[in-house]
């Protein structure tokens, strides 16, 4: 992907932990509201009891209350996980590994 866009692995990398990262969360976001609800006195007795008082109270939307911020930090975990694994590569397998392009990118020899 960077190739063809003629990026360098990190743009790359940070692209593709935006994109992941967003996708990742809007799927996760609805069933993380209704845990941190049922974790305070706001939710039900369970999920679909939490769900359903969330529902009537803020309709579709209520789900999604803090979404940016959950998403932006869910973009930054998986950019920092897969900077850290590059790099952890160089030291724990220095024999396996060979870096590419300034020494940015790791690849299987």
């Amino acid at each position: 992907v960077c190739d063809g866009f003629d990026l360098s692995p990190t743009v790359g990398a940070a692209a593709g932990s935006i994109v992941s990262g967003v996708i990742c969360a809007l799927i996760t976001h609805p069933f993380d509201t209704c845990k941190s609800l049922m974790q305070g006195e706001l939710g039900g007795p369970g999920l679909v009891e939490t769900a359903r008082r969330l529902q009537a109270e803020g309709g579709t939307a209520a789900f999604f209350r803090g979404y940016g911020t959950r998403a932006a930090m869910v973009c930054m975990c998986f950019f920092i996980f897969n900077e850290t694994k590059l790099y952890l590569g160089y030291a724990l397998f220095p024999g396996e590994l060979s870096a590419t392009r300034d020494g940015d990118d790791a690849t299987r020899r």
